[in-house]
């Protein structure tokens, strides 16, 4: 039996047949492209070497010295190693913004602009773009250099000082490597000692990056010394004898026999508390006081006795030492 076919019945299979398979792969086509363009967006936007400088400075933000850490492979070479992020004791930058990007590869040069205590700013960072990928698909980017600054704390005489939290043993010079932001610097609580804080800044120009430390004695250690200082230039007073023991001052007695010594402090000396070469903490005469000495004296036995009075200047010096909360005055003569 012979079946005719119509011509339209030939031509509607016919061109079915050839073009969905090119309708198909130029919708799979189609898909890819939107996907890889997707892909390429997101790795730009969330996984680019912006988004790492961000994600740095929002970890210095929330004081998260581990995930900023984490986004850096820059080391530092600083003897004290790397400064903390400690709470009041850090202050971060603020207004951060992306000033400029450039990528070539898996190098990229990132200019970020900030503010540091009401100062502009702005740094180049390098990047590398890890080997390593997120999901298979996605490379992120770590700051290579860049990120960390020289700071420097001259703790001089001082036992210890507190940088941004961090308690370190003090007589020497700190040198510290650290995140961009503000520092504070101070001491422990210490009976003789104190410092108003100051604060040193990492990659911010025109701010200080140092600081030499000039304690200043406080006020209940001031009293303290004052009140041990003349109670002992008192008790030298009361002695009857010519060189009172251990005192700063003393009547030199060559020809006379002496009699009814009497000691009187016109004036105290003025001195200051100070830390010597070696630390110790001294009290220096800045100011000599007067001594007045009155009695008797004769040239020899049958010699009259006549009254006499005699002024001297002299000076006071000593250690101070801080036992527990109390401060302890030993003078020397």
């Amino acid at each position: 039996m012979t079946i005719d076919l119509a011509p339209s019945d030939l031509f509607v299979q016919h061109v079915a047949g050839r073009r969905r398979p090119f309708m198909v792969g130029m919708a799979v086509f189609l898909a890819l492209c939107l996907t890889v363009g997707v892909l390429k967006i997101v790795e730009r936007r969330a996984f680019g070497p912006e988004a790492t400088v961000r994600s740095f400075f929002a970890a210095l933000a929330v004081r998260d010295s581990e995930a900023a850490a984490a986004l850096v492979v820059e080391s530092t070479k600083a003897a004290n190693g790397m400064v903390g992020l400690t709470g009041k004791a850090y202050t971060p930058p603020d207004s951060v913004r992306v000033a400029d990007a450039v990528i070539h590869e898996k190098k990229a040069t990132v200019r970020v602009a900030y503010t540091v205590r009401g100062t502009e700013q702005e740094i180049p960072l390098t990047l590398v773009r890890s080997e390593q990928t997120t999901g298979g698909v996605f490379h992120r980017w770590q700051i290579a250099r860049g990120a960390v600054f020289p700071i420097e704390v001259d703790a001089g005489a001082v036992d210890a000082v507190t940088v941004s939290g961090t308690t370190l043993p003090g007589r020497q010079t700190l040198v510290f490597g650290a995140y961009p932001g503000g520092y504070q610097v101070t001491l422990p609580a210490h009976p003789i000692w104190r410092l108003d804080p100051v604060t040193v800044f990492a990659g911010a120009r025109a701010l200080p990056s140092a600081a030499t430390l000039a304690p200043q004695v406080q006020d209940a250690a001031w009293t303290a010394v004052g009140e041990q200082l003349r109670r002992h230039l008192d008790a030298c007073a009361k002695s009857a004898d010519a060189a009172p023991a251990g005192c700063p001052f003393a009547y030199a007695n060559t020809y006379y026999s002496l009699s009814d010594l009497d000691w009187r402090i016109v004036s105290y000396p003025l001195y200051d508390v100070v830390q010597d070469e070696t630390g110790a903490v001294v009290v220096q005469t800045v100011q000599e006081g007067e001594a007045r000495i009155s009695g008797k004296r004769s040239y020899g036995f049958y010699d009259t006795a006549r009254p006499f009075s005699e002024s001297m200047t002299f000076s006071q010096s000593g250690q101070v030492v801080a036992d527990g909360a109390e401060i302890v005055f030993t003078p020397v003569a």
